[in-house]
C-alpha cells in the first residue's frame, strides 16, 4: 500500500485544486484529469448550507 503524500510533496496543480475545494465550502465537482494530474474544473456547483 502506498504511502500517503504530505502536501508539500504535491504537484502545483493538486495544490490549487485542494484549495479551490477548502475555499467552495459546500458543493459539487468535476475534475478533467490528465496524467494523473487534475487540469481543469469542468463543473462547479455551489451549494448553500442554511
Amino acid at each position: 500500500m502506498e504511502e500517503p503524500r504530505i502536501y508539500n510533496a504535491f504537484h502545483e496543480k493538486e495544490r490549487k485544486l485542494i484549495e479551490y475545494i477548502r475555499q467552495l465550502g459546500y458543493g459539487e465537482v468535476t475534475i478533467k484529469v490528465q496524467d494523473g494530474l487534475p487540469v481543469m474544473i469542468e463543473k462547479a456547483k455551489e451549494k448553500v448550507k442554511l
